[in-house]
């Protein structure tokens, strides 16, 4: 966290924090100085599905919803993808939203984790996670190579 810090200050971003409310990232630009609010966000959620990261994140007047970003346009798309059955349809709706919350700067990441596992060559049957760093521990099929 820490080198990205450093990387916001040679770039002329301070990042400043106001008890009780979002984080604040300020920048001076051609002598205009631009506020953003930063919502960060800890929580784990549903891999397969969405609905946790929309409602809580980005619906109109939700507790999480730090930035207080606010689209009831967008908010019924959320709603629409919800309750889509059709797995393409609804994933087609998903990436809409997804392009929306981009275009309109909703809650930009500035960090992301990676990960990376690790194992001896004689560790057989481990299939790591594909989506997520939660659900990959399963050993039902590992076995050593003895």
């Amino acid at each position: 966290m820490a080198r990205n810090l450093r990387a916001f200050a040679a770039a002329g971003v301070l990042l400043a924090t106001i008890s009780g409310a979002a984080p604040v990232l300020a920048q001076k630009s051609g002598g205009v100085l631009k506020i953003y609010k930063i919502g960060l966000n800890l929580t784990g959620v549903g891999v397969d599905d969405p609905d946790a990261q929309f409602f809580e994140n980005y619906a109109c007047g939700s507790q999480r919803n730090y930035t207080g970003y606010c689209n009831p346009e967008l908010q019924k798309l959320f709603d629409q993808q919800s309750m889509e059955s059709d797995q393409e349809k609804r994933k087609r709706l998903v990436w809409e939203i997804d392009r929306r919350l981009q275009e309109d700067q909703a809650r930009p990441i500035v960090y992301h984790l990676r990960f990376a596992t690790c194992w001896q060559p004689r560790v057989k049957g481990l299939r790591m996670m594909v989506n997520s760093v939660f659900n990959g521990w399963r050993f039902e099929d590992v076995w050593l190579d003895e």
